[in-house]
């Protein structure tokens, strides 16, 4: 961890992993996920190996380790590293939802979409707000356009708004956009057509052809 890290020692990712390689031959599960890790990109491409990734998961899962069922469900319902299995993804992720915000915010796209389960907008509007409670900015943008829509919850553009400040607070421009639509809207907020320029400007720095 130090040794691809950088803490106290210089950073060495290919020193690290030849030690969680060692730690992992002596079923050290904590080793395994961290080795997954790293092979699922968390350090850059260079020591990116998708499928193998996916079956050290597998395997730290198997173990017992919470945070690697929580990376199995995500690689399984992605397709990652092999075939999406999205019916095998939603039980993992159920198990991690009031533990790991992303498991949560995976649900919200899988019932929303129907990917493993029966679609159902209510559904996934729960379990946005599950994530977006525990400060996940993705799922806080995605409760905030079906409270804009009202589509799963009673229409509440106010709520919305407060759901994308949280989002654009953390640095995502898809927030800084939607928030500039109802600034420029009076939409949930009082009409303001500086910060609808404000956060459409931020929005558009950051990329989105839209807000440019």
């Amino acid at each position: 961890y130090s040794y691809a890290h950088g803490e106290g020692v210089a950073a060495d990712i290919d020193r690290a992993v030849a030690l969680l390689q060692k730690a992992d031959a002596q079923g050290y599960h904590r080793a395994t996920r961290f080795l997954g890790e790293i092979r699922a990109g968390a350090f850059g491409e260079r020591h990116q190996d998708l499928p193998q990734a996916r079956a050290l998961f597998e395997r730290a899962a198997d173990a017992g380790d919470e945070a690697a069922k929580l990376n199995l469900g995500l690689m399984l319902i992605n397709g990652q590293g092999g075939a999406a299995d999205p019916e095998r993804a939603i039980p993992l992720l159920e198990a991690q939802a009031a533990s790991y915000p992303e498991a949560a915010g995976a649900l919200g796209l899988a019932y929303e979409h129907g990917t493993g389960v029966s679609a159902d907008i209510e559904q996934a509007a729960h379990w946005y707000r599950v994530a977006a409670d525990q400060g996940y900015a993705p799922a806080q943008i995605n409760i905030g356009k079906l409270y804009q829509l009202g589509k799963g919850v009673e229409r509440n553009a106010q709520l919305a708004a407060d759901y994308y400040r949280s989002a654009a607070d953390q640095g995502y421009a898809t927030a800084n956009y939607n928030l500039g639509q109802l600034y420029a809207d009076g939409d949930g907020v009082q009409r303001d057509g500086q910060m609808a320029v404000l956060n459409y400007a931020i929005a558009a720095i950051d990329g989105m052809p839209r807000a440019q």
